[in-house]
């Protein structure tokens, strides 16, 4: 039976990360979705998604981005979630996300936080996103829902980190309509230090460059 919804997870190296999202799947998701992981680690990441009830695709190109694309090649529902490995999201949230398709082209799950650093660098995002008038609390979430010809129409072409910024601004520049909800953020697995986008200067400023390029130009 086609599923109503795909759930697609990027990792690379994400031991602790993916045990933490996997090991409680509500029954709804088992029911309801598919969960896909795309994955090009070195350690026991994609062994560990296997036994937790994930279907795991080695990703061979590099970049985010590009293992996002190649989820949903191989997805077979028309409405896809994109969720990050590292544990900070939870498949409880799934359902209401993809709810809200219904009433926006994109959905994007805002992750609130009690952690300081985590929220400082939120508000980072936020002031960013801020003059393109996208003002949510978490404008860079991995943690998203749209439409599968949505995803095609936008013809994303970022195979990095930039990819959710191309997603915010061409959603943005077409008209159509992003809304969000809040959800509570996990501790991530290995702790915030071990982010990969945190730890990637090169990609902070390659996503400055496209929000400020398509303030400049309007285009991304």
């Amino acid at each position: 039976m086609r599923p109503k919804y795909s759930i697609i997870v990027c990792t690379k190296n994400e031991e602790k990360g993916i045990e933490i999202l996997l090991n409680n799947i509500p029954k709804n998701v088992k029911r309801n979705g598919e969960i896909i992981l795309v994955d090009s680690s070195t350690d026991k990441t994609p062994v560990i998604a296997k036994k937790l009830g994930a279907r795991v695709i080695t990703e061979r190109g590099k970049g985010k981005g590009r293992a996002m694309k190649t989820g949903v090649e191989n997805s077979r529902s028309d409405i896809i979630v994109f969720m990050d490995g590292d544990g900070t999201d939870s498949l409880i949230h799934v359902e209401k996300l993809v709810e809200k398709t219904k009433e926006a082209d994109l959905v994007l799950a805002c992750r609130t936080s009690k952690n300081f650093f985590y929220n400082i660098f939120i508000l980072t995002h936020r002031l960013l996103f801020f003059p393109a008038k996208l003002n949510f609390k978490d404008p860079l979430t991995g943690f998203r829902a749209l439409k599968r010809g949505l995803f095609r129409k936008l013809n994303l072409k970022s195979d990095d980190f930039r990819i959710e910024t191309e997603m915010n601004l061409k959603t943005i520049s077409m008209g159509l309509t992003i809304k969000s909800m809040d959800v509570e953020r996990v501790s991530r697995g290995g702790g915030l230090s071990q982010s990969k986008f945190l730890k990637s200067p090169d990609q902070w400023i390659k996503v400055i460059s496209t929000v400020l390029k398509f303030l400049i130009t309007g285009s991304v």
